[in-house]
């Protein structure tokens, strides 16, 4: 899990200038962050007690407005994804290690990879198990379900495993057609391509990429900038084998440390974590296009995981309810109306 440090530093004047009347105010002793534009309220509020980058900061997130437009959500914890691994494998009992639940872009099929060496499959109507060796702690697979890469533990450490390459790195990620992949370095992101995994396409300095998706012509890499500590999405064009970085784009202002839990390519909205002050999981849906935002309500306690998911069947394999979470978007300059502030503190 990552947390948010306290010390976070706000983005630089320009970019809060670019957003159109950012604004800070003292308000008993705490300092807000109030970003107008689209009519979404960021509240960053110091602490001094807590001083060190894997501290919990206090970072809330108002959303007041109209119904949601984004896919359906469902909300789950690693002890449900566990159960739906073991009823796929038809067992009585369940591991309690850590489970990466993955879907392809339809969302007709996600796959739950326990660390515990075994794979759940759940399709609407039928369920596979699979059997890991020893030495894999998760898998990702292409839209036909093929394996496309593993992580797999080496005495060395955690190395990503692409055929018969091994690759060193901080984090990784495979977008979902398997065809290009990350692999974050902490200070700098390397992006590559499953046919060539050791050739370096296009290298991200200062930047900690998290999740990369594959997006109607181009690549979209979300994580974290490092010069101004801001969750940012890259954008990646590949014309005639060139590679061609976009202008990169801060995500709503939303500090570095924010989990990235899932994107919905067909709607580009992007789904985040979160808890609230009393330390009560929330999740919320940033749209990339627009900007809107919307606030994510568990489904039941002690969901801490979020999926896009519109197959009621899967969803309730996964979570046990087949119902979506519930969400209220806000809606930039659209019946601005006031309403009941959601807080919302990221992880």
């Amino acid at each position: 899990m990552s947390f948010l440090s306290p010390n976070t530093v706000l983005p630089p004047a320009e970019a809060r200038e670019s957003s159109a009347q950012s604004r800070r105010a003292n308000v008993e002793g705490k300092r807000w962050l109030v970003l107008h534009p689209k009519d979404a309220e960021l509240f960053y509020q110091e602490s001094g007690v807590m001083k060190s980058r894997l501290a919990v900061g206090a970072v809330a997130f108002a959303v007041v407005g109209l119904c949601s437009a984004h896919p359906p959500v469902v909300t789950f914890s690693n002890d449900d994804a566990a159960r739906a691994i073991a009823i796929a494998c038809q067992q009585d009992t369940y591991s309690r290690a850590p489970v990466h639940v993955h879907r392809n872009v339809p969302g007709n099929m996600v796959y739950c990879v326990s660390e515990d060496h075994r794979e759940g499959v759940l399709y609407s109507e039928s369920n596979l198990c699979h059997e890991l060796t020893s030495e894999t702690l998760n898998v990702w697979r292409n839209e036909e379900g093929d394996v496309a890469a593993l992580l797999i533990q080496r005495t060395e450490g955690r190395l990503l495993m692409i055929g018969e390459a091994e690759l060193r790195g901080k984090r990784f990620d495979v977008e979902r057609t398997g065809t290009y992949f990350i692999v974050s370095q902490g200070k700098f992101t390397q992006l590559s391509a499953r046919v060539k995994p050791y050739r370096v396409l296009h290298v991200f300095e200062n930047f900690d990429g998290k999740r990369i998706f594959a997006r109607k012509g181009d690549l979209v890499i979300v994580g974290d900038n490092l010069l101004t500590n801001q969750l940012e999405a890259r954008f990646v064009q590949i014309r005639d084998e060139q590679i061609v970085e976009l202008p990169p784009q801060p995500v709503a202002n939303m500090p570095a440390g924010v989990r990235v839990l899932d994107f919905a390519e067909s709607t580009n909205d992007l789904l985040l974590g979160g808890v609230d002050p009393q330390g009560q999981t929330l999740f919320v849906v940033v749209n990339l296009a627009t900007g809107e935002s919307s606030a994510i309500t568990p489904k039941k306690q002690g969901d801490d995981q979020a999926m896009f998911l519109g197959d009621g069947n899967i969803r309730a394999k996964l979570s046990g309810t087949s119902g979506a979470a519930g969400s209220k978007r806000n809606r930039s300059g659209e019946d601005r109306r006031d309403g009941a502030k959601l807080p919302f503190k990221l992880f």
